[in-house]
């Protein structure tokens, strides 16, 4: 993203880019791996006013997805991948969220695992950042304790 030669300092031209091969690959995807043969069972595509609403919900998570890209896009190039990756922790959770509250979908051990997934890389760079702060803490701590306990048993 930080090449100029490719023409990619612009978001919307990444975005152009990147796009329909996203869609490609999450098309082939969902045509593998979701079960269509529901699609005419369940309740959001039944009558006309559900497939208005669902194509207007569609579009407003679509409408969503394209400034979060958008935003990611500028977060990556004014701060750090971290901020990024804390905003895609808390993005994956939600959506997880409204799919569970919302759609009634099952919470099952696959979508644990994924949160799961994200949080511990997560987590696990956190503690490296902020152990060796925490060890400058605890000495600090140790070293006035023992200081004050020196200081209470010197004096007369």
């Amino acid at each position: 993203m930080k090449k100029e030669t490719y023409g990619l300092k612009n978001p919307l031209t990444l975005m152009s880019y990147v796009t329909p091969i996203m869609a490609i690959a999450t098309g082939v995807l969902s045509l593998m791996l979701d079960p269509w043969h529901e699609l005419r069972k369940n309740d959001y595509f039944n009558s006309s006013s559900h497939i208005l609403r669902s194509s207007l919900l569609m579009l407003f998570g679509g409408t969503l997805a394209f400034f979060m890209v958008l935003t990611e896009y500028v977060l990556v190039s004014v701060t750090s991948a971290v901020t990024v990756t804390i905003a895609g922790v808390v993005k994956e959770a939600v959506t997880i969220l409204v799919a569970v509250l919302y759609f009634h979908d099952q919470f099952t051990w696959l979508k644990g695992l994924g949160l799961l997934t994200m949080r511990i890389p997560f987590c696990w760079k956190m503690m490296l950042e902020l152990y060796p702060r925490m060890r400058i803490w605890i000495m600090i701590y140790h070293r006035r304790k023992h200081s004050q306990c020196q200081g209470r048993y010197d004096s007369p």
